[in-house]
């Protein structure tokens, strides 16, 4: 019989306000309502709401990577990355899996965690003999 473990919950990015709190990041286009889907290291997780700080041309640095025009160009195995949003010309950072091995995730984007701060639950697939 299969089953799933929990493994980790992921958050969002917030920051405390006068009136609450304001997450600073949405759950990832390729991630949503993509419930116990196998996530591998370096997949996409989550994407910043705001674009990042604005780098000449000129000067292309290891931090400001040249990104791909939609999230699901994007190169796998880093930890975060840029990508560009063809609507608006800006880049917005990407939150990548960190983890060791195969997680799939459970309840991604689900309103009732809102509030709790939480993107999606991690779990690990297992199997016990049943005799």
């Amino acid at each position: 019989m299969q089953f799933f473990e929990f493994a980790e919950a992921i958050t969002y990015e917030a920051q405390e306000t006068d009136t609450g709190v304001r997450h600073l990041q949405v759950v990832h286009p390729d991630r949503d309502r993509r419930d116990f889907e196998p996530i591998e290291p370096g997949a996409p997780l989550l994407l910043n709401l705001e674009p990042e700080a604005e780098t000449p041309t000129n000067q292309q640095t290891d931090d400001a990577p040249t990104a791909p025009s939609t999230p699901s160009d994007e190169q796998s195995g880093s930890s975060s990355g840029l990508v560009m949003n063809e609507a608006d010309g800006k880049k917005y950072k990407v939150t990548r899996y960190e983890g060791k091995g195969t997680k799939y995730p459970l309840f991604v984007n689900e309103a009732a965690y809102f509030k709790a701060n939480i993107a999606m639950r991690l779990t690990i697939k297992k199997t016990i003999p049943i005799y």
